[in-house]
């Protein structure tokens, strides 16, 4: 999802991103980086430290 606008189109109907306007979404997009995991990958282990948002497009987050 590298296009723009489909990460707009996805954001805008988030319940968290749902609210923003024009310029305050631009702004949130530009920051986005895509990663894609495989189905067995630790994304983050808990009692880390959080510097980052992970927003999941599809699949789920497991805690193990």
């Amino acid at each position: 999802m590298s296009d723009p606008n489909e990460r707009k189109d996805f954001l805008v109907r988030t319940p968290f991103f749902g609210g923003l306007d024009g310029a305050a979404l631009d702004r949130v997009i530009g920051r986005l980086t895509e990663h894609k995991y495989p189905a067995s990958a630790s994304v983050f282990q808990e009692g880390e430290q959080g510097r980052s948002m992970y927003i999941v497009r599809s699949g789920e987050l497991l805690k193990y």
